[in-house]
């Protein structure tokens, strides 16, 4: 048995967080109307009062910025409105699976400013949304001008393409084996076989192509020789995949909370976006936890 189809079975099997549950896609559909709903009414209208109506009465917040349950959300909408009169929240990407949503958006607080990205991952319970996790990441401009890419992907498709469920378990877990063996073991002969002809590239902090990641991979073992990505949750819907991760640079050193956006093709990661969040001052405002 060669070494990545050791890793797939073994991730289907162990990974924290990877998701092996079978989506209804009619309910899923409903799902990701309902959380645009929410998205619109929360963040582009900032309208509290209509907001609350997609929220679960026990809903449980882990966004380190909002404070827990409705009370906090309504709080952190109306202060959003009275803070920020120009911003505004544009969603780029909606992914499905199972009673979870996953939207990257893009936050703008006036006409000239670059924004961030940002991350959120909602779990639905009966047509409301239970809990809700998040991340912000400022947009910088890109260290290499040769990227072609912007940070969304325009280009690319804001909804995934379809297939069938047992294609999206292998891809999650071609995914992680992907990230695992690439950052984890940092073994770039390794990652280089699960990467497809061309890898789109979409984080600012890189260039495009394989050579750039391959190059990623050789300066996390030289730097970084600790560095650990934990996977937390994990979704697939079509050809993209999500990963939610807790990532230490160094055992007792910086840690982040990173989700990574991954499209796969014909069983090969091709493009690849992230938001991640440097945990050093962050002081939540709730005990819930970022996971």
């Amino acid at each position: 048995m060669n070494t990545r189809c050791l890793i797939f079975l073994l991730l289907l099997a162990i990974v924290p967080g990877l998701a092996t549950g079978q989506g209804d896609p009619s309910q899923e559909l409903v799902n990701r109307n309902i959380v645009k709903d929410f998205y619109q009414q929360a963040y582009a209208e900032r309208n509290a009062q209509a907001m609350v109506q997609y929220l679960a009465p026990g809903f449980i917040q882990h966004h380190p910025a909002i404070a827990d349950g409705i009370t906090g959300m309504a709080a952190y909408v109306n202060g959003m409105r009275l803070q920020g009169p120009e911003s505004r929240r544009e969603i780029k990407r909606v992914l499905t699976d199972g009673d979870y949503v996953i939207v990257q958006g893009h936050l703008t607080n006036g006409p000239n400013d670059p924004g961030a990205v940002t991350g959120d991952i909602f779990r639905l319970d009966n047509g409301l949304i239970a809990e809700q996790w998040g991340i912000i990441h400022p947009i910088t401009p890109s260290p290499d001008p040769e990227n072609p890419n912007d940070v969304f992907g325009d280009n690319s498709a804001p909804y995934p393409a379809p297939t069938s469920t047992a294609q999206e378990r292998r891809n999650l877990a071609l995914a992680t084996g992907f990230y695992h063996v690439a950052l984890n073991e940092k073994d770039w002969e390794k990652a280089e076989q699960y990467m497809g002809e061309y890898y789109q590239q979409h984080s600012v902090y890189m260039a495009d192509g394989r050579t750039a990641f391959k190059g990623l991979v050789e300066r996390i073992q030289r730097e970084f020789p600790n560095n650990l990505g934990l996977v937390k949750q994990s979704f697939a819907d079509g050809d993209m995949v999500v990963l939610n991760l807790e990532v230490s640079r160094d055992k007792g050193g910086l840690t982040y909370n990173v989700i990574e956006l991954m499209r796969l093709e014909n069983d090969k990661v091709v493009e690849h976006w992230d938001i991640f969040q440097p945990l050093t001052d962050v002081q939540p405002l709730h005990d819930n936890g970022l996971w």
